[in-house]
């Protein structure tokens, strides 16, 4: 989102402000300007307050150690803290102050972080949206007040989608590494050391468009078999697959899309 900074030919140092999950700012000096706002021991304050809310002083949130970093760093203490880093940006860069638009991006991570941590139906995520509502309202009423009612445009956009945990929802979570090996195994007949099929990600397995050819298969072959794959074809451990009896013949696809990715994040253009 904030492209090359200085390091483009003819591009200036954008602000950019990076924070570390103990308040500091981190970032390429050489390429980017700091704005000089954070405040570390704000951050501190923020996670003492938040220890008081429950009405008990012992370090903790939701029972969770608040003096880690990383738990610091994905509590409504943290966003809280980037709310006053953003209100500081705006008034210390002057965002707003003439008649040439500025665009300011902003990632409230906490929601994430918090998510990847404890689950998204966690009281721990249900804190953070919490705070993160609170800090646009805060946000909104700052931009009134020091931009101006009406000369400012807030847009809000959002990242993935999110599911319970497996351990909390009763869902299996499919093994990612055997569906490639599955799919190797099923369709890759020419024995190269190529894999066909060589990357998966949450959003779908990656396929060596050479090796498609090699093999004489289609994508779409590969996608109708993928769409009868089961619960019971991706567990190789018999102890573990008798924990799921009974639905050892569930299809893990609801709907299996083919297509074609021009840039390829998984290997070189080379």
């Amino acid at each position: 989102m904030i492209g090359h900074g200085a390091s483009a030919s003819g591009g200036d140092r954008d602000e950019v402000l990076l924070l570390r999950n103990t308040g500091e700012a981190q970032g390429n000096e050489v390429d980017y300007v700091s704005p000089p706002v954070t405040e570390p021991g704000l951050l501190e304050s923020f996670a003492a307050d938040l220890d008081a809310e429950d009405g008990e002083i012992d370090g903790q949130w939701r029972g969770r150690p608040l003096d880690e970093p990383g738990v610091r760093g994905d509590s409504p203490a943290f966003t809280r803290y980037q709310g006053v880093m953003l209100r500081r940006v705006i008034d210390q860069m002057g965002f707003g102050s003439d008649e040439v638009p500025d665009l300011l991006y902003v990632n409230m991570k906490e929601t994430d972080l918090s998510y990847h941590a404890w689950g998204m139906d966690s009281p721990e995520v249900g804190d953070a949206m919490e705070a993160q509502d609170e800090e646009l309202r805060k946000l909104v009423a700052h931009l009134d007040e020091e931009v101006g009612a009406g000369r400012w445009v807030v847009m809000v956009t959002a990242d993935h989608g999110l599911v319970p945990d497996p351990e909390r929802s009763g869902g299996f979570a499919i093994k990612g590494q055997e569906v490639l090996t599955d799919i190797n195994a099923e369709f890759d007949q020419v024995d190269n050391d190529v894999d066909l099929a060589y990357h998966l990600t949450a959003y779908g397995a990656y396929i060596d468009e050479a090796e498609l050819a090699r093999n004489d298969v289609s994508l779409e072959e590969m996608g109708r078999w993928l769409a009868g794959y089961t619960l019971g074809e991706n567990v190789t451990d018999e102890q573990e697959l008798a924990d799921w009896e009974g639905r050892e013949s569930g299809r893990l696809f609801s709907a299996v899309l083919s297509g074609t990715e021009r840039v390829d994040p998984c290997r070189s253009e080379e």
